[in-house]
């Protein structure tokens, strides 16, 4: 007899291989154990962000923060500031390149309209997203990240990288899991073509030791094409894909699909949906900057804060399992 449990149980069903696999990507469990390590990553940027310079202005013309040249002025609680100035910089990085920058940029934010003492910011950070995300600080953050997303969307651009992301489970010999799901706007029905390749290593006994020098597929035409056949089938953080056959990728090919696999867009049900590129945040540098009575504060989780907040604006998620 089934246990009254299980009649009235979603979760007393045994989960499938693919299902189980979906679970643990979705959750950031990626086994790298059979394959170099490197081979294997979630995101497809690293990303470093840093504050530069931080200014505040009063209707006197005194200006207090940080810049280039070392602290200004301490910013005191009296301060009330009439404009403020901020200069970001990002710095993209490739997974298997992580000392080594794709790409640099910088932004900067201004604000006429500051009109606010300092305190009204800096007193609050740690308090609700809500709150302090309503503040002077927080504006000014997000107008100097708003033009560095913008200067870093356009570089991309200019080197024409399109999406793409990595078969990092293959619980079945027909299914693939990537860790990218509903977050990365992946739908039901999308259609993704994959691919093997070759990781070329400066000295090829040392994967992800010595310099990479070039990523190369082993196939012109798609090793394999893979659909999300179902909502079971995709997570926030990780989607199921399940080989489907056709003339141009028939299931009874001879090179079978590898952990670290390239995956790239095929077909997506709708032609002007576009996909958020998986960016994970590697480090985020304020500034511990002194005000008031000897106290200090750093501004980084105000830029930290405001990159989640800000990022699918640009295409772009951060992924955080």
């Amino acid at each position: 007899m089934i246990p009254i449990a299980c009649l009235v149980s979603v979760g007393c069903s045994k989960l499938s291989p693919a299902q189980s696999a979906l679970k643990d990507v979705n959750n950031g469990n990626i086994n790298k154990s059979s394959v170099p390590a490197c081979y294997l990553n979630a995101a497809e940027y690293i990303l470093d962000t840093k504050m530069v310079s931080f200014e505040l202005t009063d209707s006197g013309g005194i200006t207090a923060g940080f810049s280039f040249s070392g602290f200004l002025k301490l910013l005191g609680i009296d301060l009330q500031a009439s404009s403020g100035q901020m200069t970001v910089g990002m710095s993209l990085f490739d997974p298997l390149e992580q000392n080594i920058d794709l790409l640099d940029v910088t932004g900067k934010g201004v604000s006429l309209k500051f009109d606010a003492s300092v305190n009204a910011g800096f007193s609050q950070i740690g308090a609700s997203f809500d709150y302090s995300h309503n503040t002077p600080l927080s504006t000014l953050t997000q107008n100097a990240l708003d033009d560095t997303f913008t200067a870093l969307t356009s570089q991309m651009t200019a080197l024409q990288s399109t999406w793409h992301s990595t078969v990092v489970s293959i619980p079945t010999a027909t299914q693939f899991v990537i860790p990218a799901g509903s977050y990365a706007n992946i739908k039901v029905g999308d259609q993704f073509a994959i691919y093997n390749v070759d990781q070329i290593w400066s000295d090829p006994t040392k994967p992800c030791a010595s310099q990479h020098v070039m990523a190369r597929k082993t196939t012109t035409a798609p090793l394999a094409i893979a659909q999300v056949m179902s909502a079971n089938d995709l997570q926030n953080n990780g989607a199921v894909l399940t080989l489907v056959c056709s003339e141009a990728a028939p299931c009874d090919h001879t090179e079978t699909v590898q952990l670290g696999a390239d995956v790239e867009i095929q077909a997506l049900t709708d032609q002007n949906r576009v996909l958020f590129r998986l960016m994970q945040i590697r480090s985020v540098l304020g500034a511990q900057i002194p005000y008031d009575n000897n106290q200090f504060v750093d501004v980084s989780p105000y830029l930290k804060d405001q990159i989640n907040a800000i990022a699918h604006n640009y295409n772009f998620m951060i992924y955080n399992p």
